[in-house]
């Protein structure tokens, strides 16, 4: 057994495969050098095939066992998943404006690719929720043919995105932003369904969500009944199963219900006539190629940009679905290798007449509940994607209208994070803020519109948070106490607390910089020395509130020494070392005559911007430079007793 828990006698197989003629096994040493290559970097490390137990090099039959037994650990993984993607490819194509047979198109094509090409092992590509708000806006917009178009110019900027590494700026994106872009697009996913739930037709689209939800609310009076009747009952019905048994894979037995519902229907037995695929969408045709007609103005400026959206929400959505894969197998995947294969899926499928594509995070989790194990699970699911396209689309023609406005509706409902949410509301509840006013944007503006003013405002939250000038403070008795003595210790979220405290209460007389900031340390206490430790970081968001802090810390007059230690700073920006520079010289003045100022910890990090300026070659010259704080304090200790030694780190 090896140790991703196969079984295989494929290494025993092998020693026993004896060459009886000498001349023979000299022709074959070059192909089974070959073999030994191919499965070692091929199907061992990018497939998931099981190692041999003892690496001999590979000949064909052992190859055979090994693809059969990733075979019987996978298949049932691959046909249960396919089996999910028909209805769901299916109901996501129309919810994002497309055709069912471009939504079948996208499943086969963009599995497929994605399949051979990914880094994660387990992702399932085809249509999404997260991408069918914004090609519902565009389908509307433009006209479903551009859809393919929009596809392939995706794919392309996901290449970009690759080559120039830009996918490590999709992690800029807030878990609060994503959050509430989910909410957003499954609220139009979700209110998208109403012509479907009530049974109306040829209502005027709109580009705006709302006035959709406007126009099926002004012609509520015109609803059929018996669509309302059976929508209300399959959604209930289905949403109750998934609650009881989440692991069963209800959508397939509900579209099989809505196809019979459809034929029975269409026979008459019922009573009455529901709306199905077929009268709305005419025939399925199971053609999984239709190349898409051009129009020169799909190369319209507007349509690149929408392309732009497209690509960043398909990467970012890749990206989070394989991640979520590595928690629940522990198996890692390639980050470039995967921003591959969503490009060449979107490229491929766009050229196929498919809309775009992104991995959906429930098929991916379906996939390895099922056991999957290696890539042939998401490669058999393609297969059998084409296989039952072609053999069974022309019978979901009859799939009821109101038990995809179901299916749909339930899908809008799980993608909604409640647990997600209540989290945010306990522990950061300007996160959920963050994540509600970004739902708010992508219903009444646009999902492009809701991500982008999210992140910009996730980002300044982010700002405002580092602005905060988190600083630890260390008091010592240096000159005085042999060895030195460390009287207090405190930070600078205490301090500016116990400050903001006599401020509300009236304690000082306003809000001026020079009334000193009280420590809370007794009088008696012979602190002399001050050290101050600065963070990771400096820039110009921080940088100034530090400065300010030491400044009223030392109007007290009460410190002969200060100490400023940069020993954990890796990063620090011009305006940082400008403002170390003003606060050298605005301290220098503030202290005694008598008083020392030390700069101390100047790392590898941030050595270099120090010495391309005067101001660091003067504190050298000055003998104000130290490699550590306890360097430091020995030269205190030395030069206020006759004492000398090191006295250790702190």
């Amino acid at each position: 057994m090896d140790d991703r828990g196969h079984t295989t006698d494929a290494g025993e197989i092998f020693e026993e495969l004896v060459i009886e003629n000498e001349d023979e096994a000299l022709e074959t040493s070059n192909f089974r050098r070959r073999a030994k290559r191919f499965y070692r970097s091929k199907l061992v490390k990018d497939y998931g095939f099981p190692p041999l137990s003892k690496d001999p090099m590979p000949e064909p039959k052992t190859l055979w066992l090994a693809f059969v037994e990733a075979f019987k650990n996978d298949w049932r993984a691959g046909f249960t998943v396919s089996l999910v993607s028909l209805p769901l490819s299916i109901s996501l194509s129309i919810a994002g404006g497309a055709t069912p047979v471009m939504g079948m198109i996208t499943a086969a094509w963009a599995g497929l690719l994605s399949a051979i090409f990914q880094g994660c092992i387990f992702n399932i590509v085809g249509p999404t929720g997260a991408l069918s708000g914004l090609l519902m806006m565009y389908s509307i917009k433009y006209d479903v043919g551009v859809l393919p178009y929009i596809a392939i110019y995706s794919g392309i900027l996901c290449l970009v995105i690759l080559i120039l590494r830009l996918d490590i700026y999709l992690l800029f994106i807030g878990s609060a932003v994503m959050l509430g872009f989910t909410l957003g697009v499954a609220v139009i996913i979700g209110g998208n369904q109403l012509q479907f739930a009530l049974g109306l037709s040829g209502l005027h689209r709109h580009e705006e969500f709302y006035m959709n939800i406007y126009e099926g609310v002004k012609h509520i009076g015109e609803s059929d009944m018996e669509t309302v009747i059976v929508f209300l009952i399959t959604f209930v019905l289905l949403f109750a199963a998934f609650k009881l048994a989440p692991k069963v894979p209800w959508i397939v037995v509900f579209a099989i219900l809505g196809v019979v519902i459809g034929v029975v229907s269409e026979q008459g037995w019922l009573g009455f006539k529901l709306h199905t695929l077929a009268s709305r969408y005419g025939n399925l045709d199971p053609h999984l190629i239709q190349i898409p007609p051009f129009n020169p103005h799909y190369l319209s400026l507007d349509i690149l940009m929408a392309s732009v959206s497209v690509a960043f929400i398909a990467a970012l959505e890749t990206l989070i679905s394989a991640q979520i894969a590595y928690r629940l197998t522990g198996v890692p995947f390639n980050k470039a290798r995967e921003m591959l294969g969503v490009s060449l899926a979107n490229i491929v499928t766009g050229f196929m007449g498919g809309i775009p594509a992104t991995a959906a995070l429930a098929r991916t989790a379906l996939n390895i509940r099922m056991g999957a194990k290696t890539r042939l699970a998401a490669l058999l699911n393609a297969i059998l994607v084409f296989i039952i396209s072609l053999t069974l689309l022309t019978y979901f023609r009859y799939l009821v209208l109101p038990v995809v406005a179901s299916i749909l509706v339930v899908v809008a409902v799980n993608m909604i994070e409640i647990k997600e949410m209540k989290h945010m509301w306990a522990h950061d509840r300007g996160q959920l803020g963050l994540a509600i006013f970004t739902a708010l944007v992508c219903i009444f503006v646009g999902p492009t519109e809701g991500i982008v003013v999210g992140a910009i405002i996730g980002l300044l939250m982010l700002a405002r948070s580092n602005a905060h000038a988190f600083g630890e403070i260390t008091l010592l008795d240096a000159t005085k106490s042999n060895p030195p003595r460390i009287v207090h210790t405190t930070t600078s979220e205490v301090v500016d607390t116990l400050d903001s405290a006599r401020l509300s209460a009236g304690l000082y007389e306003g809000l001026d910089t020079s009334v000193p900031i009280p420590l809370d340390i007794p009088t008696e206490e012979d602190a002399d020395t001050l050290v101050y430790q600065m963070p990771s970081e400096l820039t110009f968001l921080n940088m100034q509130p530090h400065a300010e802090r030491l400044e009223r810390i030392l109007a007290s007059g009460r410190f002969d020494n200060v100490i400023i230690s940069l020993r954990y700073t890796h990063f620090l920006d011009m305006d940082a070392i400008q403002g170390i520079q003003d606060l050298f010289k605005t301290l220098s003045k503030t202290m005694d005559s008598g008083g020392r100022l030390w700069l101390c910890g100047v790392n590898s990090y941030i050595l270099a911007d120090f010495s391309h300026g005067d101001f660091y070659k003067t504190l050298i010259n000055e003998k104000r430079v130290y490699s550590s704080v306890p360097a430091a304090i020995n030269a205190l200790a030395r030069g206020g007793s006759s004492s000398s030694g090191s006295y250790g780190s702190y």
